[in-house]
């Protein structure tokens, strides 16, 4: 006769199964957490870099353009004279000092300057090869009605009183821009080394006394001699508060400078999709990426407490700008449109005394969309009174936050 089981037999048979499960499944657990925590490791490895936070770049998030707008109110426009001594062909910087408008235009190489109303008022120009003239001017920067001048070509720093009367010069090394701190120390942005191949392969320097006692911030060596602009009014740097940030070209971090030893802190990190030049890339990856402008850089940045915005370029897309709350609350990402006087918005950085830090957008009168002119007093106004060739027309928005 065939013995059956027992139903106590079956329920330690079960028992016994069930245990051998449960150990298996508590195995498998135990590797999945492993595994877990190790992508994790890596993934965190991947999201800080120079010891800060990494914002990823929303890439393929396009938000309206009336959000951003909701965070900004319109201030004021500020169309700029046009005359036979001030047409100014290509925005490098903006300084507003003691309500005065200064504009290097570096391909002039001059500096236009206009009252708070847009009226001319003078230039600078000091092309040659005498005393206190330079061949290159590539950036200007004012402190206590000193008028600091770069020849970026020939690495020299020409001080001048704002009456255009000359005081002395020093030799700064080959750079694109200056952070005066006082007349005695100052910070260099010297991207890749201007046209020259004969400066190092370092992005940043700090002068005191007349002498660089550090430098930072190390570049591919294929990159270095190629000159690099970030289009119409780039920062190199940018004040804010107590605080100046810079930074540059190929560079995914935003760096505060130590206004007494003049060293860098990394403040934010942003990366625009996977493409990047690396220290180790060899000439033929470097050349590549930099002639596809696959590489992304940031053009322009802002700061107001909490509240950060900067635009970049990225492969033939438009500038994009990108609005945060902190460092890593994306409030808008995309392209600008019309404000709601149908001007265009195209943000461009600039410098200011001012304690308000206003949003500064630049357009020119040839982009105006004068077919709306019924729909807007301002920009009727404009058609009315301005021409495709005269001058850019400042117009400045107020953040609502």
């Amino acid at each position: 006769m065939e013995k059956h089981p027992s139903t106590w037999d079956v329920f330690l048979s079960n028992l016994i199964n069930n245990e051998k499960i449960a150990e298996y499944m508590c195995i498998r657990i135990i590797l999945l957490l492993c595994i877990c925590l190790m992508t994790s490791c890596q993934d965190k490895k991947v999201e800080v870099e120079h010891g800060v936070d990494i914002l990823e770049v929303p890439l393929q998030r396009e938000d309206d353009f009336a959000s951003f707008l909701s965070h900004f109110d319109f201030s004021h426009i500020v169309p700029l004279e046009t005359n036979d001594s001030c047409l100014i062909r290509f925005i490098t910087k903006i300084q507003i000092y003691e309500s005065q408008i200064y504009i290097l235009d570096k391909l002039q190489k001059q500096i236009f300057t206009f009252n708070e109303e847009g009226g001319f008022l003078k230039r600078y120009k000091h092309l040659g090869q005498g005393p206190g003239e330079y061949s290159s001017l590539t950036d200007f920067s004012i402190v206590h009605d000193t008028l600091y001048l770069v020849d970026g070509s020939k690495g020299r720093l020409l001080r001048y009183r704002l009456d255009d009367t000359f005081i002395d010069e020093e030799t700064i090394g080959v750079t694109d821009g200056v952070y005066v701190f006082s007349d005695r120390r100052w910070a260099l942005n010297k991207k890749f080394g201007s046209s020259t191949h004969t400066s190092s392969c370092q992005c940043y320097a700090f002068y005191e006394d007349g002498k660089e006692v550090y430098q930072d911030i190390p570049f591919n060596e294929h990159l270095r001699g190629y000159a690099f602009t970030q289009g119409e009014g780039g920062n190199n740097f940018y004040a804010y508060d107590d605080s100046v940030f810079t930074f540059f070209p190929y560079n995914d971090t935003i760096y505060t400078v130590n206004a007494g030893s003049g060293r860098l802190t990394p403040y934010m990190a942003v990366r625009v999709g996977d493409e990047r030049i690396r220290l180790d890339d060899d000439k033929v990856t470097v050349n590549r990426l930099r002639k596809k402008d696959i590489t992304p850089t940031i053009h322009a940045f802002y700061k107001w407490g909490n509240y950060h915005l900067f635009a970049y370029f990225h492969k033939d897309n438009p500038c994009k700008y990108v609005l945060l709350k902190g460092k890593d609350n994306v409030l808008f990402h995309g392209t600008s449109a019309w404000d709601e006087n149908y001007l265009p918005i195209k943000v461009v950085a600039y410098d200011t005394d001012s304690n308000c830090h206003l949003l500064l957008s630049v357009i020119r009168p040839y982009e105006i969309p004068s077919r709306y002119s019924d729909k807007s007093p301002i920009l009727k106004k404009l058609s009315d009174n301005v021409s495709a060739e005269d001058n850019p027309i400042l117009v400045f928005y107020r953040p609502t936050f």
